[in-house]
């Protein structure tokens, strides 16, 4: 789907996809979660971006008939179309990404189109940092983190991070620190390698929890403890992060930052006026 205009969130970041229900935890397109002591439902839905011909993104619901029955109806392969909206979250091992939380999980009409829009309202926070995408490389990035509020009931803040072609007519309204936006665009997941140190900070920290765990439980539970070790050790290198694609921008309050400016900018350090 092509982005529309920008500026129609009202509310936190809006999202809504269709795509195609992947495989999720072996063969099934429902995994249940009790994260955090709160139980969940989640599933993959394949969807296209503009860098990306299907990219598999994570959406978490409420196990409640509601939710789980359209999956359950539609099964792996299947179309499925999603509302929801994104929020701060982190990943299984604990890295920072966003979450795509359904409010709703419809059956779409014949021939709908897969894609999917994203539209949000808030602030610039922090100084833009810049790099590839790692399906396209050829294309220089501007990462950057957008501040989202969204009242539900309380009002809670969000930390999105965002990425807009270095070279887009979107970008300077979006490198400056501070400016208020209001951006449309595209849900995506993609996998990054971590640093060399974030990998071997993650191998520790697993093997010291398997060390612990291994010492107690039975034949059984060791097995499984060693299935969900092996698990984390491959997922130890790499970081599955869930962002926004920015396809357009309103600069609602602040002033543009040209990228090379941005890119002179200190990190931790405010862009000084043009």
């Amino acid at each position: 789907m092509d982005p529309v205009a920008a500026g129609t969130a009202t509310d936190g970041c809006q999202v809504t996809l269709t795509g195609r229900l992947a495989p999720l935890g072996g063969v099934a397109a429902i995994r249940f979660s009790d994260r955090h002591g709160t139980r969940s439902a989640r599933a993959l839905v394949d969807v296209p971006t503009p860098f990306q011909p299907a990219c598999s993104v994570l959406v978490v619901c409420p196990p409640t008939p509601a939710f789980v029955a359209p999956l359950e109806q539609i099964g792996v392969g299947g179309q499925v179309c999603v509302a929801g909206w994104l929020r701060s979250g982190s990943d299984d091992g604990g890295g920072e990404t966003a979450q795509l939380i359904a409010r709703a999980i419809t059956v779409p009409a014949a021939g709908t189109p897969e894609g999917s829009h994203v539209a949000a309202i808030g602030s610039i926070e922090g100084v833009p940092r810049f790099g590839r995408h790692p399906a396209h490389p050829a294309t220089v990035l501007a990462l950057v983190t957008l501040r989202v509020a969204e009242a539900a009931p309380l009002l809670l803040l969000h930390r999105l991070p965002c990425i807009v072609p270095r070279a887009h007519p979107a970008a300077p309204a979006l490198l400056r620190p501070g400016n208020q936006v209001a951006i449309s665009g595209w849900i995506e997941r993609v996998r990054i390698p971590l640093s060399a140190d974030r990998q071997a900070a993650a191998r520790d920290a697993i093997l010291a929890e398997h060390q612990r765990r291994s010492a107690v439980g039975s034949t059984e539970q060791r097995a499984t403890l060693e299935r969900r070790t092996a698990a984390a050790l491959r997922r130890s290198a790499v970081h599955d992060r869930t962002r926004i694609i920015v396809g357009a921008a309103v600069l609602l309050d602040g002033a543009p930052l040209a990228a090379r400016a941005a890119a002179r900018q200190p990190r931790g350090r405010p862009p000084t006026p043009d």
